[in-house]
């Protein structure tokens, strides 16, 4: 049986407070517990580690210096030649995530996944280089911000770009005078889980189908309404269709069809490109479409209409103007 090995991803951009972050938990002994730990170097900070300090000498150094050095089998032989338990990466924070996602040997695990980031140059990357940004956040368990003044009200603006991204993501703030405050600031729903029939407004699409992926158990087993666009496609059965919409998460470039497989009586009349407005129970299960759990809906009521002011949507909950 293969052995499972966890691995814990540290995201963000250059000096952003990643290797401090990992200096101190390799100094704690209880993190360490004798656990032999490879830790993975995707980038050089002016920060330098100090393994004299850490709590036990089981920590093996590894450099990647590029994107596209990773690969499976030499991260691996890594690890088995320092023996480790588990992994620690430091990230670079210009590079896809995906690039170390698709590398990873096939018994690696995301453990947890943290991004940092400094507060005062983090609104210039989210505006110059969104799609980054984006790709730090949608996955990410916490996101830390340091160099605030405490009661700055850049932690409003941080909040809401974090939270437009991804709405369950926790945020921590390092004030400059040693203290942190955990942001606790309440993201209320567009619409409401506990009614018999969940009306799911417009513009709240991308919002609705991201909680659903990232919390299934929440949206399962309920009724929704909502306006879709439809998409046919010969794999289907008789009966079966699309339904979505088009969601933007960072910029015009990354605008995908977020859809989800639908089964109606009547869906030999539908075609491709039709706005339609449904009523459907949403289970998840798995499916030959998804191959794998996903959100198959069963339609109970369904009629045209016409397209919205805005056929694409974001993840924030409100219409893109492409």
């Amino acid at each position: 049986m293969t052995t499972e090995v966890p691995v814990f991803m540290f995201n963000g951009f250059l000096d952003s407070g990643k290797t401090t972050f990992i200096q101190s938990i390799l100094e704690n002994p209880e993190f360490s517990n004798g656990i032999s730990t490879l830790l993975i170097l995707c980038e050089e900070g002016e920060e330098e580690y100090r393994p004299e300090r850490f709590a036990d000498g089981k920590v093996t150094f590894y450099n990647v210096e590029n994107e596209e050095d990773l690969e499976p089998y030499p991260l691996e032989k890594a690890r088995k030649a320092a023996n480790a338990e588990r992994v620690i990466v430091e990230y670079n924070g210009m590079w896809q995530l995906s690039s170390f996602i698709y590398a990873m040997p096939e018994q690696w695990i995301i453990a947890q996944e943290m991004t940092f980031a400094d507060a005062q140059t983090f609104t210039a990357f989210n505006t110059n280089m969104r799609n980054l940004v984006v790709d730090q956040i949608q996955n990410t368990d916490c996101v830390t911000f340091r160099n605030l003044e405490p009661g700055s009200e850049l932690t409003t603006v941080l909040h809401e770009i974090c939270r437009g991204i991804q709405r369950g993501v926790d945020i921590v703030y390092k004030f400059n005078d040693g203290t942190e405050q955990v942001d606790d600031t309440p993201d209320p729903l567009p619409y409401d889980l506990e009614k018999p029939l969940v009306e799911i407004p417009d513009n709240a699409y991308g919002l609705w189908y991201a909680e659903m992926m990232q919390f299934p158990d929440k949206y399962d087993g309920k009724k929704y309404r909502f306006k879709g666009f439809v998409g046919k496609d010969r794999s289907l059965g008789r009966e079966e269709f699309f339904i979505g919409r088009h969601v933007m998460s960072c910029c015009v470039n990354d605008i995908q069809y977020a859809g989800m497989l639908a089964r109606w009586k009547n869906a030999p009349i539908l075609k491709t490109a039709d706005w339609v407005i449904v009523e459907a129970n949403l289970k998840m299960e798995k499916n030959r479409v998804y191959r794998a759990k996903g959100p198959v809906l069963t339609v109970t009521g369904l009629v045209r209409t016409s397209e919205p002011e805005y056929k694409v949507v974001t993840l924030a909950g409100t219409g893109a103007d492409v």
